[in-house]
């Protein structure tokens, strides 16, 4: 059963409401009738316009938010935008076209549970393109919601409206599923292709910790969390030589900070400062991520506790899973700096000379 999400009551988009005849269980009236055809390759960017035929303002608006959130916070895309007018030859972004087939809401009598049940679905006909005009992924999508009651009439209107906006969100999870195969497989590729490090006898492990990234504002700051994440995952496999620190420690350090985490690649000595007397990490990382020419660009800043820049990195990648991609290029590049100049404990942490760039003192 699709879970039901809440919010505030509105006006009801108008469906047919009927009884469905011909369904003898409720099982069977919320049958998937889903299938995709089509082989879905990961070069697709990081921009993806939506188009939506054949339903209602209200429906076209909720499958629209529906689609955003499951495209946008999953490593698919960076926007979710409106499909604009075909200029001619290549497009500027890959294309979703969404046609609502049919409709059905109403009540389904279930004569072996002998109860009652109310029944949203939704049929949608799905064609993905990429940015040549290539269809990549096409077929049909079903969103169902299903609620068992004993008695319809005690349902009331903002209950079934959450029904139609579940369904929605359904049919957008079951459309993505067959994108988020495709990333896997990427991200999984470029896993299995990056190479552990092996520090001198006694050096490791390294606790790092992974700050943040700053993210703009027009792609409502989402990647830069997501990239965090992911980089914190691609460098624990690195090896037993590193230890990334949990974010829960990051989050309590930053928490004691009052500045704004969507700032922190230009980190100050005293901010670091600040925020490293509250964690344990030798070495920290800061960065920023950007969309550019429809790839997702990533810099990164290695520090240790004085605010010295061990490495500087960039990194970008395009389509399905660029944020896990740049991940593990970027933890790459990291483990290399370590294994090129393995960090000495030679004083406790809290015991460096302060410096305002750390210069002429090589210790971190």
């Amino acid at each position: 059963m699709s879970p039901v999400l809440r919010r505030p009551a509105r006006p009801v988009a108008c469906l047919a409401a009927l009884v469905l005849v011909g369904c003898p269980s409720i099982d069977k009236a919320a049958i998937d009738r889903t299938e995709l055809t089509g082989d879905v390759h990961s070069g697709l960017g990081r921009i993806l316009e939506v188009s939506i035929d054949g339903a209602d303002e209200a429906t076209t608006a909720d499958l629209m938010r529906a689609v955003r959130t499951e495209f946008e916070g999953r490593d698919l895309f960076d926007r979710i935008e409106p499909a604009a007018q075909d200029l001619g030859g290549r497009r500027r972004a890959s294309r979703l076209a969404l046609r609502l087939r049919s409709t059905e809401a109403g009540e389904v009598f279930d004569s072996w549970k002998i109860s009652t049940g109310y029944v949203v679905r939704f049929d949608v006909e799905v064609a993905l393109s990429d940015q040549a005009g290539e269809t990549v992924l096409e077929g049909l999508v079903s969103g169902v919601a299903v609620d068992e009651v004993s008695d319809l009439d005690a349902l009331p209107p903002e209950r079934r409206d959450d029904m139609r906006v579940a369904a929605l969100y359904d049919a957008a999870s079951k459309l993505s599923r067959a994108l988020r195969r495709a990333a896997d497989a990427r991200a999984k590729e470029a896993r299995q292709a990056m190479q552990r490090i092996t520090l001198p006898p006694g050096v490791g492990p390294v606790p790092i910790a992974v700050l943040g990234f700053d993210d703009e504002e027009m792609a409502r700051r989402l990647r830069g969390p997501q990239l965090a994440d992911h980089l914190g995952s691609a460098l624990a496999g690195l090896g037993p030589d590193v230890a990334v620190l949990p974010r829960a420690e990051i989050e309590r350090a930053l928490d004691r900070d009052p500045r704004a985490r969507n700032a922190v690649f230009d980190m100050t000595t005293d901010r670091l400062d600040s925020i490293s007397r509250e964690c344990t990490a030798r070495l920290f990382v800061v960065g920023r991520v950007v969309t550019a020419s429809g790839r997702a660009r990533a810099e990164v800043r290695l520090l240790d506790r004085r605010g010295r820049v061990v490495k500087a990195h960039e990194a970008s990648a395009e389509g399905l899973a660029a944020l896990r991609v740049v991940a593990v290029d970027l933890a790459a590049a990291i483990g290399a700096a370590l294994e090129a100049d393995p960090p000495r404990d030679d004083a406790p942490p809290d015991l460096l000379p302060a410096g305002d760039d750390g210069e002429g003192d090589e210790r971190r």
